[in-house]
């Protein structure tokens, strides 16, 4: 008979937040570094710029230590951050490494 195992997962600690604030900036970083690049390519090719968010011209601006990024921005980057991050701490747990 084959029970149903769930694996464990790490405990909170300075680790496992140091690794999400970790997952979080180089999701702001790619995200500031990848779109410019998919417009470019896309201008190149004959399409108009596409991969652009809708942001009113009076959105709030946050100037970080490693980015100017918007409201709207930092929402989307942080989400993707937080799936980044999740997956990494999980994987690490799994190797024992946290």
């Amino acid at each position: 008979m084959m029970l149903a195992t769930v694996p464990t997962t790490p405990i909170w600690s300075a680790n496992v937040a140091l690794v999400m604030i970790l997952a979080n900036i180089g999701a702001m970083l790619l995200w500031k570094s990848v779109v410019p690049l998919i417009n470019a390519w896309l201008g190149a090719i004959g399409y108009e710029a596409r991969a652009v968010l809708s942001v009113p011209s009076d959105a709030a601006i946050f100037t970080l230590p490693v980015v100017n990024i918007t409201l709207p921005e930092l929402l989307a980057a942080t989400s993707f951050g937080h799936l980044i991050g999740a997956g990494i701490i999980l994987g690490l747990g799994r190797l024992g490494a946290l």
